[in-house]
């Protein structure tokens, strides 16, 4: 296994926040069940600077061991930032993490995908919007059997350019980000109010347990008392009688033994301002 490491200077404090992580990933082909992992790249803020790191499993053996080491790093950081990801990244990686009996997962909901945030098409055809100048012109097809090659005959010219292509699709990113319009959303959801996230929900007789991570990436444990009827479950709360009947239906957590996720969240996140 190869990690390679770089440091880049930030255009402004505006581009990347500390809680979050930009990450991508190159595979041997599309098939989660058949295909590898050969190389993850990832970016983060460090101090005043961009650290990027670069994972390359230099035979098939090591995709594992580059899976684990990369996860351990980017699930240290609050959001992970990519693009296509929601569909593409994240499932592959968590597949091929199951598949190889690892331990190390990406969480769906700390992903802040901005194919899907920002609307655009795909990644290169937007860097000339964003004003990324990219020097390797590899598409993913070019990219997997560029690593074949280099599996069967090992060469730093050839390893260079495929850790090329992953680095600069990364940095294209961070860059993609900064050039988004200031009152666009995803400054407001990245940049000023970074994800806080519902981790886990344990329901109990007559409470209901969430557990929380929050910017600092550290764990908050919120207990919601219920007043649990055979039918429902709904928050103890002791202005309930005052509250619309659109609000009272808010707080309804359990329907028939059905928790509901999305009530709890709403909760949470807007009436506790969490």
């Amino acid at each position: 296994m190869l990690r390679l490491s770089e440091s880049y200077p930030l255009a402004t404090e505006r581009s990347v926040c500390r809680e979050q992580v930009f990450f991508d990933i190159e595979t041997t082909g599309f098939s989660r069940r058949f295909h590898q992992v050969g190389l993850i790249s990832l970016a983060y803020r460090l101090e005043d600077r961009l650290e990027l790191i670069q994972y390359l499993a230099e035979e098939p053996a090591e995709e594992g061991l580059i899976i684990t080491a990369a996860l351990r790093e980017i699930n240290q950081h609050l959001a992970y930032v990519s693009y296509n990801g929601d569909r593409f990244d994240i499932p592959f990686l968590n597949e091929r993490s199951r598949q190889l009996g690892l331990a190390s997962r990406l969480e769906p909901k700390r992903s802040l995908d901005l194919y899907r945030l920002l609307g655009r098409g795909k990644l290169i055809q937007t860097e000339a919007m964003s004003g990324f100048e990219r020097q390797d012109e590899l598409s993913g097809a070019q990219w997997a059997k560029g690593y074949r090659r280099f599996l069967a005959q090992p060469s730093e010219e050839l390893r260079d350019r495929l850790l090329r292509h992953c680095r600069e699709d990364v940095l294209s990113l961070v860059q993609l980000l900064q050039s988004a319009p200031a009152d666009h959303p995803v400054h407001f959801r990245i940049l000023r109010r970074p994800p806080r996230l519902i981790t886990e929900l344990i329901v109990s007789p007559g409470n209901l347990r969430a557990q929380l991570i929050d910017p600092m990436n550290q764990i908050t444990t919120i207990d919601l008392p219920l007043l649990d009827t055979p039918s429902f479950s709904v928050l103890d709360d002791p202005d309930f009688d005052q509250l619309t009947p659109e609000e009272k239906k808010d707080r309804v957590f359990i329907e028939y033994d059905q928790l509901i996720p999305q009530r709890v969240h709403k909760y949470l996140q807007i009436d506790r301002a969490i």
